[in-house]
């Protein structure tokens, strides 16, 4: 079974249905993901933990607004994993929330295109 990277039905129903507001929702998203990961990716080279997670804190919200889990939830992840002190741990995470955002970021846009 394809993991679902973007739960569209449960968004269309926290957007009330709207179509109009859930694509405006959708392309801001889409505007602000890549500053978030930028902000993350920072943070993991300065080797800060507490702006590691404070960037996850903050990517993983965002995610879970759109219900976005599987980004959301590894963004958690890091979190809880820079919350730790787990500098090096975090790093390792990097690539794997890299490809889930990639993911999410074309269910957005096949979920726009279809719009």
């Amino acid at each position: 079974m394809e993991e679902k990277f973007f739960d569209i039905d449960s968004f269309l129903v926290h957007t009330g249905n709207d179509r109009s507001f859930a694509r405006d929702i959708a392309n801001e998203s889409l505007r602000i993901m890549p500053e978030y990961l930028a902000q993350i990716h920072s943070a993991l080279e300065s080797g800060n933990a507490e702006q590691i997670r404070k960037a996850s804190h903050k990517f993983k919200g965002g995610m879970r607004t759109i219900f976005a889990l599987p980004a959301g939830d590894t963004a958690e992840h890091m979190e809880k994993t820079a919350a730790s002190g787990d500098v090096a741990s975090c790093l390792s995470l990097r690539t794997e929330l890299d490809a889930v955002t990639a993911s999410t970021i074309d269910a957005i846009e096949k979920y726009l295109a279809a719009e």
